[in-house]
């Protein structure tokens, strides 16, 4: 299902992406369908510290609970990811589609069902770093070349 993004001034919306809207409205595809349009406020995107932390250490526990990170993100989209109600079905947002407060929810979702299993996620910390490694005090002033692996 396609997002279009713009901004409403003086009863008039002016689109993002003019092009794109065009080509999305003249495809033969769409000629002739009845369709719904909702109009909300466009939350803040996630923070590329939410992204790093769920990739890095919430998906970290795939490998202790016998999962490939894939298997283990998918699970946890298709129970946690945010439903939105559809006119014939209602399906999974996808997380590029979250905004931060659905991104932050969705975290804590997922850490709770890993609590569940018996994995305790470590809790988000500001000493991650931009090298993909979670950095705990203890490990804080270590040399990176012992760096958990």
């Amino acid at each position: 299902m396609p997002t279009f993004f713009g901004k409403i001034e003086l009863a008039a919306i002016t689109w993002d992406w003019n092009d794109q809207i065009r080509a999305f409205l003249t495809s033969p595809k769409w000629q002739g369908k009845e369709v719904e349009v909702t109009i909300e406020l466009r939350g803040k995107d996630p923070t590329a510290e939410q992204r790093g932390y769920y990739f890095a250490v919430v998906l970290a526990a795939a490998e202790d609970l016998g999962y490939l990170k894939d298997e283990l993100d998918d699970a946890l989209r298709r129970h946690h990811s945010p439903q939105v109600e559809g006119k014939r079905h209602n399906y999974r947002k996808a997380l590029s589609k979250l905004n931060r407060q659905e991104y932050s929810r969705y975290i804590d979702d997922c850490i709770i069902t890993l609590a569940k299993a018996g994995y305790a996620v470590e809790p988000p910390n500001r000493n991650w770093n931009k090298t993909g490694w979670y950095q705990t005090p203890e490990i804080k002033n270590q040399d990176k070349s012992t760096k958990p692996k």
